[in-house]
Formats: C-alpha cells, sequence, structure tokens
C-alpha cells in the first residue's frame, strides 16, 4: 500500500497486487484500516468497505491474472494517519 498523496481530510492509495504463483481466474482482498480512516471510493475492483474492513473484488476485465503479473487498484481514503 502506497500513499502518493495527501488530501484535504483524508489521501489517495495505490495498492499494487503481484502473483507470485499459478495463475489466478479471480481475485479478491481484505484489509483492515486503523482507526479513524475509511474508504470513499475506490477503482479497478468491486469495493465494499465494512465495520470489519474493505474488501476488494476482481472485475470482469482483470480477473485472469497470469503468473508474474500484477493487478493495480486505488482508492480515496477518508481520515489521516
Amino acid at each position: 500500500l502506497r500513499r502518493p498523496r495527501q488530501l484535504a481530510g483524508g489521501f489517495v492509495a495505490q495498492v499494487v497486487l503481484t502473483n507470485t504463483g499459478s495463475p489466478w481466474s479471480s481475485w479478491s482482498l481484505d484489509f483492515e484500516l486503523p482507526a479513524g480512516q475509511g474508504v470513499d471510493s475506490g477503482w479497478s475492483g468491486a469495493w465494499q468497505a465494512g465495520h470489519k474492513g474493505v474488501t476488494v473484488d476482481s472485475l470482469s476485465w482483470n480477473d485472469a491474472v497470469g503468473t508474474g503479473q500484477k493487478v493495480y487498484l486505488g482508492f480515496v481514503g477518508t481520515g489521516s494517519g
């Protein structure tokens, strides 16, 4: 997770998933943010934010990821930290 830009009341973050194993036919990512932070909007995945964390699922156009390939995701976060 990289936070390349700070915004008033939030930040922009980039997430890079790298497939180091067998090819993926789909993917899902679960992660938690520190207290006081959240997700306002995201791209390159189906984003769902809840009380227990954030889940991002692949979309039809980025489901398949070959060995050594990367998936680039990003989101606008709320809060600071």
